[in-house]
C-alpha cells in the first residue's frame, strides 16, 4: 500500500512538471508571438513611412523645381521685355514728345468742363472758348483747345451715347474705327484725335491715330503717335499687338525696312501672336516688302 502510494507521489510530480514545461513553453511562443506582432507592426510602418517619405522628398524637389522654373521663366521675361525696351528707345520710340504736356493740360481741361463742352445750349460753346482763354491763357494752347471744343461739338449724334469723357472717348474711338473700314481717312483721323482729346491714356485710339496719319502719308506724324502709343505701355495684348504690327509698318513708310526687320523680331519673343498676325497681314507684307519663308 505504501509503495502504491509512492508510485502515485511520482506520477503527480511528474504531471506537475509536465504542466510546469508546458507553461514555460506557452509562455516563449506568447513573447514569440508578441515579438512578431511587433516586428510586423514595424515592418508595416517602414513600409508606410519610406514611401511616404519618398513621396514627400519627391513633393518638395517638385515644388524646388517649380519655383526654379517659375523664377526662371520670370526672368526670361524680364530679359526679353528689357530687350524690347532697348531696341524701342533706339529706334525713338521711347522719346517724350515735347508737344504732349500741352495736350495733357488741354485734354485735362476738355474732361473738366466735359458737360458745358458737349451742353446742346445755344451759348455753351462761347462760354467753353471763354473758359479756354481764361484758364489754359498761353495762345497757342488756347487755338488748340478751341479746335478740339468745336471739333468735339460738331458729333452730337456721338457724343450724345455717352456720359462720361472716357466713355465719349470709347464712342469715338468706334466710330474712327468703322469710318476707317469705310475708308474714310480724315473723317477716321478726326474721330481718333476726338477720342485723344478725352482719354489721353488711350493707348488704342493714340495706335488708331497713328495708322490714320499713315494712311494720309504723315509718317512723321504717324511715328509721334505710335510712340504715345508704345510708351503707355497696355497690357491688352490685342492692342499691343496692333501697336507693333502698326510701328512696323510706320518704320517701313520712313524707309527703315531693316529697323522693322529688327523690331519685328524682336517683340515676336513678347508679345502673343504678333509672328502669325504679321504673316496673315497683307498690307504689312506689300508696305515692307516681307518674304515669309
Amino acid at each position: 500500500m505504501g509503495a502504491d502510494n509512492d508510485i502515485e507521489r511520482e506520477k503527480l510530480a511528474m504531471e506537475r512538471q509536465k504542466l510546469a514545461l508546458g507553461e514555460r513553453q506557452y509562455g516563449l511562443e506568447e513573447r514569440k508571438f508578441g515579438l512578431l506582432k511587433w516586428t510586423y507592426r514595424i515592418d508595416i510602418v517602414a513600409k508606410l513611412l519610406l514611401p511616404a517619405g519618398v513621396l514627400a522628398l519627391a513633393f518638395v524637389t517638385y515644388q524646388s523645381n517649380d519655383l526654379a522654373a517659375k523664377n526662371r521663366l520670370q526672368f526670361d521675361r524680364d530679359v526679353r521685355e528689357s530687350e524690347v525696351v532697348l531696341k524701342e528707345r533706339e529706334l525713338g520710340l521711347r522719346q517724350v514728345d515735347s508737344n504732349r504736356a500741352q495736350e495733357t493740360r488741354i485734354s485735362a481741361f476738355i474732361q473738366q468742363n466735359y458737360a458745358l463742352i458737349i451742353s446742346r445750349d445755344t451759348d455753351a460753346e462761347a462760354k467753353a472758348i471763354k473758359l479756354a482763354r481764361a484758364v489754359l491763357s498761353e495762345e497757342a494752347l488756347v487755338r488748340d483747345a478751341i479746335s478740339k471744343i468745336q471739333a468735339l461739338r460738331s458729333q452730337p449724334a456721338i457724343i450724345q451715347v455717352a456720359t462720361t469723357p472716357v466713355a465719349s472717348a470709347n464712342a469715338f474711338l468706334d466710330a474712327g474705327k468703322a469710318a476707317l473700314r469705310r475708308g474714310e481717312m480724315p473723317l477716321a483721323l478726326q474721330h481718333f484725335s476726338n477720342a485723344i482729346a478725352l482719354d489721353q491714356n488711350n493707348a488704342s485710339a493714340w495706335n488708331s491715330k497713328a495708322y490714320a496719319e499713315m494712311r494720309l502719308g504723315d509718317n512723321q506724324s504717324a511715328f509721334a503717335s505710335i510712340s504715345t502709343a508704345v510708351r503707355l505701355n497696355p497690357a491688352d495684348q490685342l492692342v499691343r499687338r496692333n501697336i507693333v504690327l502698326n510701328v512696323t509698318k510706320i518704320l517701313c513708310s520712313q524707309q527703315r525696312g531693316e529697323e522693322a526687320v529688327s523690331y519685328l523680331n524682336t517683340m515676336a519673343s513678347v508679345v502673343t501672336g504678333v509672328g502669325e498676325a504679321a504673316r496673315n497681314d497683307g498690307e504689312l507684307t506689300s508696305r515692307c516688302h516681307f518674304t515669309w519663308s
